[in-house]
């Protein structure tokens, strides 16, 4: 289960950094490195730790490979981190880690379900699928929820209408308040959900469980046998909106724990 999980979000970030047009890839240093075991994912120019990390994919990772990924995520002033699941798979990354860089500083809690019971929901805004008309909006509204400089919003738009991508959007009457999007590649079992945002002034009235529901709808009706999200775990009198709508729709699978690579800024 836990290569499943990782590999669907592999897929998801490849494909992701795959569709980045040249002038971004420039502009911000953005690069996805594949490596024996490793994911390395790179913006130097993007001080934001969803684009400057490494995830250890497989724990037979040759040394030499794992050393290439850190020393590119230390070249820059930036946040990175590695991931690592759990299990005894990877108790040898995980020591070598701990040799660098100390204990984790947090986690990611990762969440999968493979049963095709999908909570009711309830909430008063109107939630469907985005089409081209709604893109822009769509990335900006990602832009905006995980505070990202508004010059991604082309690349993020691209995800509408894209091959294996699905996005959904929360409106209120014509404005767009909340979005989601899934992606499922191939013959992948699993599918992933991500870029779940909601604006502020409009939380707490049932947007994100209710696009949670309508992704993984429409996940199972294209034949995913599973799907999988992740969201930073809270730490002690956190609020953590992201963490409760999962807990509230799919089930805590594992946690997954993020190393600060020394040489970024914390």
């Amino acid at each position: 289960m836990v290569r499943e999980c990782e590999a669907a979000e592999h897929a998801a970030l490849t494909d992701l950094y795959r569709l980045a047009p040249g002038a971004l890839r420039e502009r911000y240093g953005l690069e996805q490195v594949e490596r024996s075991g490793v994911l390395t994912l790179l913006a130097p120019g993007l001080p934001v730790p969803m684009f400057n990390r490494a995830l250890i994919l497989e724990g037979a990772v040759r040394d030499a490979d794992l050393d290439a990924a850190l020393a590119s995520l230390a070249n820059g002033r930036r946040r990175a981190y590695v991931q690592v699941p759990p299990g005894a798979a990877f108790d040898a990354v995980r020591s070598a880690l701990r040799a660098r860089f100390g204990d984790p500083v947090n986690s990611w809690a990762r969440f999968y379900r493979d049963e095709r019971r999908v909570a009711e929901t309830v909430t008063d805004f109107e939630v469907r699928e985005l089409g081209a008309a709604d893109a822009a909006a769509f990335g900006n509204a990602i832009s905006v929820g995980f505070g990202l400089p508004p010059e991604l919003t082309p690349w993020l738009e691209g995800l509408v209408g894209r091959k294996g991508w699905r996005a959904f959007g929360a409106f209120d009457a014509e404005r767009l308040v909340g979005c989601g999007a899934t992606f499922l590649a191939g013959e992948r079992r699993a599918a992933w959900l991500g870029f779940g945002a909601v604006e502020a002034s409009s939380r707490r009235r049932g947007a994100q469980g209710a696009l949670l529901a309508q992704r993984m709808r429409a996940a199972f009706a294209d034949g995913a046998a599973a799907v999988v999200s992740e969201t930073g775990k809270p730490k002690p009198g956190e609020d953590g909106p992201s963490f409760r709508n999962l807990s509230r729709a799919l089930d805590l699978a594992y946690l997954r724990e993020n190393y600060l690579v020394k040489g970024a800024s914390a």
